[in-house]
């Protein structure tokens, strides 16, 4: 498993368009490499809502077949994959209902990275939605003049 996540890696860094040749070059010239550091936070700046989005559930199935894994044997409630991706999505957005909730020590330890992860991921939203919504130099001063002639 971690040799398929590391060639996932691996062809993320080599075949996209923020570390093909042309953007070494280009980088280069502006002096710093064109590195999978340059590539996530590039795709995070380009399509941030959909990094996110695939980030937020690729963690929910991977947090939530963990929990699967190690409570499995120890409680019923965790047969379903279902239930434990409930568990983890109420974690991961710090609700916490109590309605089912993990036993084992090792099952706890997922859920606090999970929740740990999950506030991350989702003030990542937060920052976006904002940097989207921010308005520009002209429309502030757009907006502020017509708001002055609605007083």
């Amino acid at each position: 498993m971690e040799f398929r996540l590391y060639m996932l890696f691996r062809l993320f860094d080599h075949y996209t368009v923020w570390t093909d040749e042309r953007a070494m070059r280009v980088c280069k010239i502006n002096g710093f490499t064109a590195d999978s550091k340059f590539a996530i936070k590039a795709y995070l700046k380009y399509k941030s809502f959909i990094v996110l989005f695939i980030s937020l559930v690729l963690s929910i199935v991977v947090f939530g077949f963990a929990v699967r894994l190690f409570e499995r044997p120890f409680s019923e409630d965790f047969d379903s994959v279902y239930n434990c991706f409930w568990n983890v999505i109420v974690t991961m957005t710090t609700i916490g209902y109590g309605d089912i909730y993990v036993q084992t020590h090792l099952s706890r330890l997922v859920i606090i990275a999970a929740c740990i992860w999950g506030v991350f991921i989702l003030s990542l939203f937060v920052v976006t939605l904002n940097n989207i919504t921010e308005l520009s130099n002209e429309e502030q001063q757009a907006y502020e003049e017509i708001r002055k002639r609605e007083i």
